[in-house]
């Protein structure tokens, strides 16, 4: 196997425009994925980024991509090794922390064949095995080996775990097959018999314990299984395996662990056992020690552990508090929308949250309607009212919701009367101002709805105005007005201008599917849109438009990265930003075109769903698929840790947030049903966000307990998704990520 030198390399990010505190990004840290500790210092990887706690002074500080080189938000896993350094395994590189500084490893400063890496884990004494989707591969602190196949040709492109056993190697989990690597490059196959893996374990025993299948093998000489029916083992559904000093196994499950001792010494640390503790949270992650932790959705529970022997064998678990590792306002990073009003921004999260001018979160709206619960489109008028739409949903028994925030009042719209014939949902929101003051009160909400009739509506704050069908285009996105007042709308049917007489359609002469719209300064008309050219000749880009003549900017003609354009604004200076699905951001003043994107600005991904402008500041909000919220001030942005003020109180949650999110090839679904419910029907479904429906994981007559279901992204699309659970009368619903 080839010996390949590394030469570590700082990755050093250039903020273009200003300096580092131009560039905030607010993300939930609160979700751990996996747990390490140098010292009194917890380290936890999160949804949003890498947290550091300290158990002595308490202190907390969150490191995310907007304040720090650390490869990407969303951490997979950690790992300290011998010296106490942290390594860090992302999807956009291996992060390496030396106390001092972070250090970004990735194919193009290093030998690494991929950027994204699985896993990472220390073997003592040796060095860091990392498992990335092309390679498992070893550094021994000078020297990187990868190895990208066994002995027998089988590739190693879909790494699992990965479990050293100083000083001989390391027993990895390939293809849902069982390998041991030493360091003289040999395989051994232990020719593991189950289907899936969630975890390895090695003993000093020689005992190797594999879970999967619904319970866990254990081989010695041959492989036995062993599940709740044979064993003490609390719950069957596995989420990891890991081992403490002793080589003690803890089995995590969702809702805590059992925990096994040598030889068949079993504790049970669960809700069932533990309600208080762990209080129906669900468990990610956990480090056994006697400090040990545990990671939970939301947050971090200290532990020590002991065990007596005088009387016989005991284990004794003493739990802290529940450490609340957020370090901003966000409840999740799958924020979708924004809309400003006066001093305070309202934010499509979990619910409708309210912030204020130091962008400290006062309120939470998640109540009286699902289109406050699970925003989609967010929109405020003139009069202080916050218009949302929640996510699309085709189908006729469960239509999409359409609310009103009316000065601190949720109001549901009933879509059966508002237009007089029953719709479906409403998926585009605007208000239109007659003069140039957004505050003129005289304008109009316009509406785009959909259901057995589509087409365009209006509400000029008396009565709602419809379009007939063949009349109108549907599925507008975002309208511009120009210098005459005629609007412009952006719709999936191309470009439509409207003179308070007729709609006329620009289909023909420029065959986009419009995505978004808007005016600068000197009065231009600016046009994004999706790019599909095999469909119907679709073609995406730019376009400007000067009241005389069209012109399209692709990548091919101009600076812009990406001929997909999901969002478009202007800012107070004049100041043009446009949003790709995978170039990142262009933004023109003047002649000058500039591109901000992961490698040159603190951006997670190159995948922009919305910008926006706050008129009041001129506080660029940009919201980066899956990675919360990002805003941009040349001149800085103030941003303040606080708690939230007031929040509204909650109706019962049955459906969790599916783990991980945002994930690559499958993610763990789970719900549970209160004993108050008794025997009830229960359906669990997967949509796009155009309502189709995706797969059924569940449509039958359950009891009450908890369900997990794992879903498998198969061909999908990388994109946002989301479940939904009928349960009864109840209906919940989440959003999930699929990622590239």
């Amino acid at each position: 196997m080839k010996k390949l030198f590394f030469l570590l390399l700082c990755f050093s990010l250039s903020l273009a425009l200003a300096g580092q505190n131009s560039w905030v990004n607010f993300t939930y840290s609160n979700h751990i994925t996996s747990l390490a500790r140098t010292g009194s210092t917890w380290w936890a990887g999160t949804q949003g980024g890498l947290v550091s706690y300290d158990t002595i002074s308490h202190s907390i500080t969150l490191y995310n991509r907007g304040n720090s080189n650390i490869p990407a938000n969303y951490i997979k896993e950690v790992a300290t090794d011998d010296n106490n350094d942290l390594w860090i395994a992302t999807s956009h590189g291996l992060g390496h922390y030396d106390g001092t500084r972070f250090e970004v490893i990735t194919p193009e400063n290093s030998p690494l064949y991929s950027d994204n890496i699985l896993s990472v884990k220390n073997e003592k004494g040796k060095g860091i095995w990392l498992a990335t989707d092309t390679a498992l591969c070893f550094y021994d602190g000078s020297n990187w080996t990868q190895y990208t196949q066994d002995d027998e040709g089988n590739p190693l492109d879909d790494l699992s775990y990965i479990y050293p056993i100083g000083p001989y190697g390391v027993i990895f989990a390939n293809n849902n097959s069982i390998k041991l690597l030493n360091h003289n490059d040999i395989f051994q196959n232990y020719n593991y018999p189950g289907n899936w893996v969630k975890g390895i374990a090695f003993d000093p025993m020689n005992n190797l314990t594999v879970a999967g299948d619904g319970g866990f093998y254990v081989f010695t000489s041959r492989w036995d299984f062993y599940n709740s029916n044979n064993s003490a083992l609390s719950n069957d559904d596995i989420y990891d395996l890991k081992t403490d000093w002793k080589q003690d196994l803890f089995f995590l499950h969702s809702n805590g662990f059992s925990f096994k001792t040598y030889p068949d010494v079993w504790d049970q640390q669960t809700n069932n056992h533990q309600i208080s503790i762990f209080d129906n949270r669900w468990t990610t992650a956990i480090y056994p020690d006697s400090l040990g932790a545990i990671g939970l959705n939301e947050g971090l529970l200290t532990f020590c552990f002991s065990e007596e022997y005088e009387y016989g064998y005991a284990s004794h678990f003493s739990y802290g508090d529940i450490v609340d590792l957020s370090r901003g306002p966000l409840k999740s990073n799958n924020v979708l929308d924004v809309t400003f009003y006066g001093d305070k921004t309202y934010v499509a999260e979990q619910g409708v949250a309210v912030w204020n001018a130091k962008n400290q979160k006062t309120g939470l709206y998640d109540q009286g309607s699902d289109a406050v619960k699970f925003p989609m489109i967010l929109e405020s008028d003139a009069h202080g009212r916050i218009w949302s739409s929640e996510i699309n949903n085709n189908l006729a028994d469960s239509p999409g919701q359409f609310a009103v925030i009316n000065h601190g009042r949720v109001e549901e719209l009933n879509k059966d009367s508002i237009l007089g014939f029953p719709i479906s949902g409403i998926d585009g929101i605007q208000w239109e101002t007659r003069n140039i003051s957004h505050s003129d009160t005289s304008g109009r909400l316009w509406i785009s709805y959909w259901g057995n009739k589509y087409g365009i509506a209006y509400f000029n704050d008396t009565s709602w105005y419809t379009f007939p069908n063949m009349e109108t285009p549907s599925d507008f996105s975002q309208f511009v007005k120009d210098n005459s007042g005629t609007l412009w709308f952006a719709t999936e049917h191309g470009i439509y201008s409207f003179d308070e007489t007729k709609f006329t359609s620009y289909w023909d002469t420029l065959h986009i599917d419009a995505t978004c719209a808007t005016r600068d300064k000197q009065g231009n008309l600016w046009f994004g849109g999706h790019d599909d050219p095999g469909y119907l000749g679709i073609q995406g880009g730019l376009i400007k438009y000067d009241g005389k003549t069209w012109t399209r900017y692709t990548v091919t003609n101009s600076a812009l990265p990406d001929n997909d354009v999901t969002t478009i604004a202007v800012d107070t200076t004049g100041k043009i930003w446009v949003g790709t699905s995978h170039g990142g951001i262009l933004t023109i003043s003047d002649n000058n075109w500039q591109t901000f994107n992961r490698n040159n600005s603190p951006l997670d991904n190159n995948a922009i769903l919305r910008i926006k402008v706050n008129p009041v500041n001129n506080d660029v909000w940009i919201i980066n698929y899956g990675s919360g919220i990002f805003l941009y001030n040349k001149n800085g942005i103030q941003a303040t840790d606080v708690k939230e003020e007031t929040v509204t109180s909650k109706t019962i949650d049955i459906l969790n947030q599916n783990y991980p999110n945002p994930f690559f090839q499958s993610t763990t679904i789970e719900y549970s049903i209160p004993n108050s419910f008794g025997k009830t029907h229960v359906t669990l479904k997967i949509y796009n966000l155009t309502g189709q429906l995706i797969e059924i994981l569940s449509d039958a007559d359950q009891m009450p307990g908890t369900y997990r279901y794992q879903f498998k992204r198969n061909k999908l699309k990388a994109g946002f998704y989301f479940y939904q659970l009928n349960l009864g009368n109840l209906s919940q619903k989440r959003i999930m990520i699929i990622r590239d």
